[in-house]
């Protein structure tokens, strides 16, 4: 039977059930840290607040499950954590950088050397290879030396399982095929934090075990921060820790003391 997330007893002012700085991650490097994070979008009458006050702390080597209803907020903080957008209020600190105040293209720098992402749907070039579509990246992140851009290439698709399938096009790959070519994709650049958007949302429950076991496999083995954003319920099982939101606020920050392997979780 998968055990669900248990909520850590939080000494001193904390709220039930919302994990404090000195339990979140022990042990570990923090690499992401949200404080007091506001965002609001527009003015006036019109102004729509996604996320406030939201205090956050991810660990690397822990795999972070992000659930709520629509407009929760849970995708915007996404968003600002990877430096896509910025908060109206408040801090972001990524691998020991503050993103507060940075400008344009510094924010992209951010992105390119620092942040994987990995959405619901594939964004594949079909015209191009896996091989290809993962290079690409690759050398928009400035590394032009051709033999160490295709070294990268090939052990990232080895890594997801796809050595030998490196030459098909996205057409000729199945969707979980698919998905683990943009995970590569998001790997060539040795982000220390990947930021995943419902990547199991468009799979069938045993792809989506698939992809959920090389995610934990990030997190637990190579040591990543690895942040899931889903309205999965089930994924909680394999999570080592469950952040709940509701109206832009974090509502829950629970620890899961026994997570499951991907293989035992069922939906």
């Amino acid at each position: 039977m998968n055990k669900q997330p248990v909520a850590a007893d939080s000494p001193g002012s904390a709220a039930p059930g919302v994990a404090t700085p000195e339990q979140v991650s022990t042990g570990s490097t923090c690499r992401v840290e949200a404080r007091g994070v506001g965002k609001v979008y527009g003015s006036g009458p019109a102004a729509v607040t996604a996320l406030q006050n939201v205090d956050l702390r991810i660990g690397a080597g822990e795999l972070l499950v992000v659930l709520g209803p629509s407009g929760s907020g849970k995708t915007t903080l996404l968003n600002v954590i990877g430096g896509i957008e910025t908060p109206t209020s408040g801090r972001v600190i990524v691998g020991g950088r503050d993103l507060t105040g940075l400008d344009t293209d510094a924010l992209s720098e951010v992105r390119r050397t620092m942040v994987g992402f990995v959405f619901q749907f594939f964004n594949l070039i079909p015209t191009l290879t896996a091989r290809e579509n993962v290079a690409l990246l690759a050398e928009l992140t400035g590394d032009t030396r051709r033999d160490t851009v295709q070294q990268r290439v090939q052990q990232v698709l080895a890594e997801v399982e796809l050595a030998d399938r490196v030459d098909h096009f996205p057409g000729q790959l199945s969707g979980g095929q698919q998905q683990r070519v943009a995970i590569a994709r998001a790997l060539v650049k040795q982000p220390r934090l990947l930021l995943c958007d419902e990547p199991t949302g468009a799979l069938d429950p045993p792809t989506g075990r698939t992809v959920l076991a090389l995610l934990q496999h990030l997190a637990h083995g190579e040591g990543r921060a690895v942040v899931v954003v889903t309205h999965n319920q089930a994924l909680t099982a394999a999570a080592d820790r469950v952040v709940r939101m509701g109206s832009g606020r974090i509502v829950a920050d629970q620890h899961n003391p026994h997570p499951v392997d991907a293989s035992e979780v069922s939906w």
